[in-house]
């Protein structure tokens, strides 16, 4: 003998079944697509003070490598630098090297920032005086 009588074991079974059904379906559906989980974005360090990045893609549109080599290679044809090196990390580029003024560091900023793929940058590079001193000697034959 039954304890739920038969008309009413039937409606709890599809009861139950729809209640499993509803959790199953928003545990799904809460879960990212693609098994892809996202990935914190630092935000830029300008001067001391963090600001985050104005636009940043889910889907890197450039690999870091090609990054890397691009901006590197800009920076050498343009003689500018001395010895210029460029890391890309997660979209966030690292420069360093050295330049003979403070517009042409910051052309190099702005190049990596607008660089396709870029969500930020890390300015290393120092502006180095020229010493005059060193041409005069040699110029004089000393």
């Amino acid at each position: 003998m039954s304890i739920i009588p038969a008309g009413n074991a039937l409606h709890v079974l599809c009861v139950t079944l729809l209640c499993c059904a509803i959790f199953t379906f928003t545990s799904v559906a809460a879960q990212p697509l693609g098994g892809r989980v996202d990935k914190p974005v630092p935000a830029q360090v300008i001067e001391g003070k963090p600001e985050a990045p104005a636009k940043v893609d889910v889907q890197p549109v450039a690999k870091d490598d090609e990054i890397r080599r691009r901006i590197a290679n800009i920076l050498k044809t343009t003689g500018w630098f001395g010895e210029p090196q460029v890391r890309v990390q997660e979209g966030i580029v690292f420069l360093k090297g050295t330049t003979e003024d403070d517009d042409s560091k910051q052309w190099a900023e702005a190049l990596a920032k607008n660089t396709e793929g870029v969500v930020a940058v890390v300015n290393q590079i120092e502006v180095v005086l020229l010493d005059f001193g060193h041409f005069a000697k040699r110029f004089r034959g000393r």
